[in-house]
């Protein structure tokens, strides 16, 4: 009786190579479940930077309205702050009437006209 060496082999090395690729499979796995971590990681601080350097690129304004004779009036309207925005050559500002408020007297639970 011959021992069939050549399919023993054969098959030795078919089942260490499918153990090795089980873990392969695993540690390509582990590190693509890593890698979305970190991916996730990495889009949290981006986001965070993101809003951080708009709330610092938000320009802060301070107005003060001065009465003058009769109905008229000065508006002061400086930018204070922050200092990136400082090489702005001109800030363009638009003043317009709401006329979404009801200038008419109410009482409590009446209908409005």
């Amino acid at each position: 009786m011959s021992i069939p060496w050549g399919d023993i082999a054969t098959y030795t090395t078919a089942g260490a190579g499918l153990a090795i690729s089980i873990a392969a499979w695993r540690v390509a796995a582990r590190s693509a479940d890593g890698a979305k971590r970190s991916a996730d990681a990495a889009e949290g601080v981006a986001r965070i930077e993101r809003e951080r350097w708009h709330s610092d690129q938000t320009p802060i304004f301070k107005a003060k309205l001065v009465a003058q004779e009769g109905d008229r009036a000065t508006l002061d309207f400086q930018l204070n702050g922050p200092l990136s925005l400082q090489h702005l050559d001109r800030i363009e500002l638009t003043i317009a009437n709401s006329d979404d408020l009801q200038r008419t007297a109410q009482l409590a639970g009446s209908r409005p006209q």
